[in-house]
């Protein structure tokens, strides 16, 4: 019961890398606009390409509007090295604008990625997700997150 109290004030944002042209921003905004409405003060982003990073952005330009605190939790130290000019700049600029930047593993691991999402929903009572497969890091995600009992709100 405490660890849901601790956790009723934060979430979690999950979704695919690859967007494919199926999210709503404007209903992202209004869901993430509504969270804070409802107490949500504090969002965990795992700092990827894709869904991760249209969240940052959104949350980015709500932060002007309240007082919100951004928490980025990288799955390891470089985690942009292999990507290309254009996502690692934005990488940048995320973690240049965060409250605080978790980096959860000197390097990578072929778990890393699991142990960053399983970090975010532990400490986030709700998550936000965007998913459209039955497989993938999305998918866990998710599916970790009903086995915590966590509120998921889907975009």
């Amino acid at each position: 019961m405490t660890e849901k109290k601790d956790i009723s004030r934060a979430a979690a944002v999950t979704g695919h890398r690859k967007l494919d042209g199926g999210l709503d921003e404007n209903r992202l905004k209004n869901t993430l606009e509504e969270l804070i409405k409802k107490g949500i003060n504090t969002f965990y982003l795992g700092l990827a390409t894709g869904f991760d990073t249209v969240c940052f952005q959104t949350l980015y330009r709500l932060k002007t509007q309240y007082e919100i605190k951004l928490i980025g939790c990288a799955p390891y130290r470089g985690q942009s090295e292999r990507w290309g000019e254009e996502d690692r700049k934005t990488y940048r600029k995320m973690c240049g604008n965060l409250d605080e930047l978790k980096i959860l593993n000197e390097h990578y691991t072929p778990y890393c990625m699991h142990e960053r999402n399983r970090y975010m929903v532990d400490r986030a009572g709700t998550v936000v997700a965007f998913l459209k497969r039955r497989s993938g890091g999305t998918y866990y995600t998710v599916q970790y997150a009903r086995q915590k009992e966590r509120n998921i709100v889907y975009v």
